[in-house]
């Protein structure tokens, strides 16, 4: 999970000094700072697989059953992270509802790519 989000953040900075002229030039380690602060919620969304795959492996499973149990707990969590979104706006059924079937959508397109690559 650190890679990926050390991977966003360098990739977040480099397109910010690409974008803007006198941005951080490179030298100085602020820009990059800010870059991976920017990307930290990548890092705070893996949280909940992790602990799936962190619980699994406490409890002794082999990791044939961890990974699928972390996949299905981050589609689990897409789900619940829109519905919860949007309670929180204080939306409507009907857009609820459009946020569920989002965090559903995303979720199974994890879901297969996982089927795809394994």
């Amino acid at each position: 999970m650190a890679t990926y989000w050390l991977a966003h953040g360098y990739a977040h900075w480099v397109g910010q000094r690409l974008l803007r002229r006198n941005a951080d030039d490179g030298r100085s380690g602020r820009g990059l700072i800010d870059a991976l602060r920017h990307e930290w919620p990548l890092a705070e969304g893996a949280a909940v697989p992790l602990s799936a795959l962190l619980i699994s492996w406490a409890a002794g499973a082999p990791l044939t059953t961890g990974v699928p149990a972390a996949v299905w707990t981050a589609g689990a969590a897409l789900v619940v992270f829109e519905i919860a979104g949007g309670l929180r706006r204080r939306q409507q059924a009907r857009e609820l509802l459009t946020n569920g079937a989002i965090g559903l959508a995303l979720g199974s397109a994890l879901m297969t790519v996982k089927l795809l690559l394994h």
